[in-house]
């Protein structure tokens, strides 16, 4: 009996998930890719679509399904239990709001994308003032439906990572801020000027060079696509269906960033485990785990030395014509600070200030203590503030991000998430892999691959953040590592390379490299294996300490409920 609900159970969430990839899909043309004149029809198909979602996920028969599998968690295996959970989680969420509000909320998107567009092209911030205005009222609507008594912008807080609100992300951003003014105190502010300042390149060999690096990062060219268009994303349209884009408008250096930043989203959503496609354990949650992905990539693997070493033969092979390239002035460039408008082009260490300068100004338009009409003028007093610089066009204003026009208000602080759980995992991996740097300069990234495929990666949905970080780092996400990483990239340990790592230099600029590469590839796939032991020991442990808790709603259930006594006797087991 218990079997036939639970394939009925999944088949109604592949329905479920097909209609929301499709969504997606048409979502993702609407921001990118689609002529204006469709955003007539556009808004149609999405809340046609929404509404063929809700019905699906909120039928009597469905109800009646999740509710009696809620009732037998006990008794389900540990996937199957905290898929049901996921979905009760989500019966309990959508079952408070009316298809009237629905309809309302999706047309206030779609034309609040719209006003932006229009706003920007012409300039002109006062234009979108109304739109965000009944955008602003109508998520705080949204949030007082689903619960009455708490700050509204917590509310959305929490639903890109559970159990944070306004005060804990305060507390984080605490340290990180003093940390990064103080090393920006120490730096040069006048404007960066480099000769690696290249914007006038072929885009035709960039995307040959871009092509053999994510493949290197094994990248999977049978399951997933690479473009260059006119803004940076991934698209994920689900199983063995990934699309990466950069945008074709930043300079050549930033443009290999970006397609790191990129892959790295790509890397967490085509490698999850096959058993989890087609449920509600496909999607990883939060968006800052997600995150630490992309910054894993871009951050501490992409602004390092021995990646630029690794660089400079691909810069040697493809764009030959700007030769000699350098490892220490391309990791110069990448690594240089200068404080900046546009968040997107911040560097590693004034990015987190951008993202606490929007934080507090979702709070204070929350509230209404900044009018609208003001936010241009309180946001040039936090940049002059913290980045001691001010913005000149009003371009620069809410306008430059898209995140309030598509209502992704309470994302901005997922992003310092990301960096925090990246800096976390970082620490993780090198403890594990002290000569790690000398695989990354030969163009070997398998054992980064195996190791964070294996971690993090595959489990998809399957555990809350807060467990899945704590059984890999032994800690609760935290800014920490962060702070620590900053501290010694910028103020402690210059790189000063060892005669081994020289030798190595030597080996990974000669042409032979390049050819022999795929095939050192090849022979380390077992690493991935062994990885996989590794952890599947660790999760397995792990199991025996979870609880379902069958009475939660705006919580995640699924966290680790173990006594002290029980952590240590994990924690020796793991040290041996």
């Amino acid at each position: 009996m218990l079997e036939l609900q639970l394939e009925q159970y999944y088949q109604r969430q592949k329905k479920i998930q097909l209609n929301s990839t499709i969504w997606n899909v048409l979502a993702n043309d609407q921001n990118n890719r689609m002529p204006p004149q469709a955003q007539k029809t556009r808004s149609d198909q999405l809340n046609h679509i929404n509404s063929a979602m809700k019905s699906l996920s909120s039928d009597r028969e469905y109800t009646n399904l999740v509710q009696f599998l809620y009732s037998q968690l006990s008794f389900l295996s540990p996937k199957d239990a905290r898929s049901v959970q996921l979905a009760q989680r989500g019966i309990n969420f959508s079952q408070k709001y009316t298809h009237d509000f629905n309809q309302r909320f999706a047309k206030a998107k779609s034309d609040s994308l719209e006003a932006r567009k229009i706003a920007k092209k012409n300039n002109d911030r006062l234009y979108f003032v109304p739109y965000l205005k009944k955008s602003i009222e109508l998520a705080k609507e949204y949030a007082k439906i689903y619960d009455s008594f708490a700050d509204p912008y917590d509310i959305w807080l929490d639903g890109w990572h559970t159990w944070m609100k306004t005060e804990a992300y305060e507390e984080i951003f605490k340290p990180i801020l003093e940390t990064s003014k103080q090393i920006l105190s120490k730096t040069k502010k006048t404007p960066f000027h480099h000769h690696l300042t290249i914007d006038e390149y072929d885009i035709n060999k960039l995307y040959d060079l871009i092509i053999e690096l994510i493949q290197d990062i094994w990248y999977d060219l049978t399951q997933g696509t690479f473009n260059i268009i006119k803004r940076p994303y991934s698209e994920n349209c689900w199983p063995w269906d990934e699309r990466i884009h950069i945008g074709k408008d930043k300079p050549l250096l930033e443009s290999i960033l970006a397609a790191l930043h990129e892959c790295g989203h790509w890397l967490m959503d085509m490698h999850i485990n096959p058993e989890y496609h087609w449920t509600n354990l496909h999607r990883t949650s939060p968006m800052g785990i997600h995150e630490s992905q992309s910054r894993t990539l871009e951050n501490f693997i992409g602004r390092s030395k021995p990646f630029c070493v690794y660089l400079d033969t691909l810069l040697d092979k493809h764009f030959p014509e700007y030769w000699p390239w350098d490892p220490d002035e391309i990791y110069e460039y990448l690594n240089h600070v200068s404080p900046e408008v546009v968040r997107t082009n911040a560097d590693e260490l004034t990015y987190n200030i951008h993202i606490y300068i929007r934080f507090t100004l979702e709070q204070e338009i929350f509230d209404w203590s900044t009018p609208l009409e003001n936010v241009p003028n309180r946001r040039n007093e936090l940049y002059q503030e913290h980045l001691w610089i001010i913005p000149e066009s009003d371009v620069n204003w809410c306008l430059q991000d898209q995140h309030w026009a598509l209502w992704l208000f309470g994302y901005f602080p997922a992003y310092t998430i990301g960096n925090m759980v990246a800096a976390q995992l970082r620490e993780s991996y090198r403890f594990s892999h002290p000569h790690r740097g000398e695989a990354i300069i030969e163009g070997d990234f398998s054992e980064y691959f195996s190791w964070y495929q294996n971690a993090i990666r595959r489990h998809g949905n399957m555990y809350h953040p807060n467990s899945l970080i704590k059984n890999i780092t032994w800690s609760e996400i935290n800014p920490d590592a962060l702070v620590q990483y900053l501290n010694e990239k910028y103020l402690l340990i210059p790189w000063n390379p060892n005669p081994e790592w020289e030798m190595s230099q030597e080996r990974a600029l000669n042409d032979q490299l390049i050819k022999h590469r795929k095939e050192i590839k090849t022979q380390r796939l077992n690493t991935v294996g062994e990885y996989k032991n590794t952890f599947d020991e660790l999760y397995k442990d792990t199991q025996w300490n979870m609880s379902y808790i069958p009475n939660e709603i705006q919580m995640d259930s699924q966290e680790t409920i173990s006594t002290v006594s029980q952590q240590e006797n994990m924690w020796n087991q793991r040290l041996q």
